[in-house]
């Protein structure tokens, strides 16, 4: 699911739409990922390849290899998506533009369907549907959890400033939107209930194509961090917080005249990182 919804928040991230919608069936264990982007490439090559079927069943087809716009995705070898169709039990990619739908359907990785179809007005995205594979999955519990995917889904789109994200569950018709105007400074309001100061420190710096920023509030609870490379979670942080917890002693310190051991000086800091 991830790997789907990080081709949607790359296509965000590159400029293309501002709304991504998905929507899961527990019962069913079935999710569908849609955006309003440009809709993945179709039609046949001069080879005769079919351009829409390889992107999702061929590695390394994507189309982020050389692209300024997408220096700073998740995806960038084409394998994801390749990887999702080839472990469903049925997967479907429906991409819209040039005024035509194109339809790819395939159980087990294997493609059982393919049409074009023209359409009315301008519509323009794709989306995909598709059921985890038992035969793959065997070794675990497969199914979906809409509260997982809430969660997962509120810590992205403070990654994302004005991206609105709609969580829906098919079961229930229950829907919970998420929408960060102010990225990873909203991200530290809504998790710092008693604050110690009121301005949320936040700084970015942009070298070339690569970009960091960090945000950053004392409050009363423990030191607590954050850090996302890629739009994706580092759950085992890693050297932007080794980094960041060097320069904060060094500044603090600096700043006071002070020697303070940097444990005490992050003492209930709070602070998120975003490479």
């Amino acid at each position: 699911l991830k790997e789907i919804i990080n081709n949607s928040t790359d296509e965000a991230l590159a400029g293309y739409g501002d709304q991504i919608r998905i929507a899961v069936s527990e019962k069913e264990n079935v999710v569908t990922v849609k955006d309003f982007g440009r809709g993945v490439p179709f039609g046949i090559r001069e080879n005769g390849e079919n351009v829409l079927v390889s992107i999702y069943t061929k590695s390394h087809t994507g189309g982020k290899f050389d692209d300024s716009v997408y220096k700073n995705v998740s995806g960038l070898n084409g394998i994801g998506g390749s990887c999702v169709c080839l472990s469903s039990e049925f997967f479907t990619v429906e991409s819209y533009r040039d005024s035509t739908r194109a339809v790819a359907h395939f159980e087990k990785g294997i493609l059982k369907e393919y049409r074009e179809d023209r359409i009315r007005g301008f519509a323009h995205g794709t989306t995909v549907t598709f059921k985890p594979d038992c035969e793959v999955f065997k070794n675990g519990d497969i199914g979906y959890q809409y509260s997982r995917i809430v969660n997962d889904i509120k810590d992205i789109s403070y990654l994302y400033p004005g991206i609105k994200f709609e969580v829906v569950n098919i079961d229930t018709n229950e829907v919970q939107t998420f929408c960060a105007q102010n990225g990873i400074v909203d991200f530290i309001k809504d998790n710092m209930p008693t604050p110690l100061h009121s301005h949320i420190m936040h700084t970015e710096i942009v070298d070339g194509t690569d970009k960091l920023e960090i945000a950053f509030q004392w409050g009363s609870k423990h030191e607590e961090s954050y850090v996302f490379v890629n739009g994706l979670r580092c759950p085992e942080l890693g050297t932007p917080v080794t980094g960041a917890k060097t320069a904060i002693t060094k500044t603090i310190n600096s700043l006071s005249g002070q020697n303070f051991e940097g444990e005490n000086i992050r003492k209930n800091l709070f602070y998120v990182i975003n490479c």
